[in-house]
């Protein structure tokens, strides 16, 4: 049994906002923002009452695993904050990403679609860890068996988060919203897994969680066999 960790690249949000909620819900196309997580809620407002839907995206090379036989992944993602004014509003949810890379503003209606969970983590769940690790800590959400197939083992795994009031498309009466900051290369004074990289796309664990910078989310797959680098 072995374990390596795929570094995760992260394409930031779609977004649509609307005064109706169903002509958000189902549009078609919505504009990229830096925004890095998923929404569903009413802005709060007086003058400006539209509802905000983001839906975001990451996506991972793991090319590297071809052969293996996956037996558990899970992300493992830098965490903002979280909040949640309707109790499960604000559950998120990993579904199948089939977004473009770089984004295009059509991957926003391709995920409508898309209400299959590979994986979720509530804001209490998220809140336990932070309480154990500390502000601006990594979460930790595993992938059901779901979400385990998606895993492309000769190339690009993505993802899509999604909060269950979008997928379900509850109306929000306020703003039910997760923040997630995956950053590419930087976390300022985070609790992290500091990993050594075996190659551009593999790195092995080396140590628990302790502070450091140039780190990024990223998947962690335990699977069958030992890995070998070419």
């Amino acid at each position: 049994m072995s374990i390596a960790f795929f570094r995760m690249l992260n394409q930031n949000s779609l977004i649509v906002r609307s005064y109706n909620y169903n002509t958000a819900h189902d549009a078609a196309s919505g504009p990229d923002t830096s925004y890095l997580g998923p929404c569903n809620a009413r802005l709060p407002f007086e003058d400006e009452r539209r509802y905000d839907i983001r839906r975001a995206f990451i996506y991972s090379d793991t090319a590297a695993l071809e052969g293996k036989t996956l037996t558990a992944v899970r992300l493992i993602l830098r965490y903002n904050q979280c909040g949640e004014c309707t109790l499960g509003y604000a559950t998120m949810h990993i579904v199948e990403g089939v977004q473009h890379i770089p984004l295009i503003g059509t991957d926003y209606g391709d995920e409508l679609s898309k209400t299959i969970s590979g994986g979720s983590i509530t804001c209490a769940e998220l809140l336990s860890q932070i309480e154990s690790l500390g502000y601006l800590a990594y979460i930790s959400v595993p992938l059901n068996p779901t979400g385990l197939a998606w895993i492309n083992l000769s190339g690009i795994t993505k993802f899509c988060f999604r909060l269950i009031s979008d997928i379900n498309a509850w109306i929000p009466t306020c703003q039910p919203i997760y923040v997630l900051s995956y950053y590419n290369n930087y976390v300022m004074g985070a609790a992290t897994k500091t990993a050594t990289y075996v190659d551009k796309r593999i790195a092995y664990l080396n140590g628990t969680h302790r502070g450091g910078t140039q780190q990024a989310s990223y998947l962690e797959v335990t699977y069958d066999g030992e890995y070998s680098p070419e």
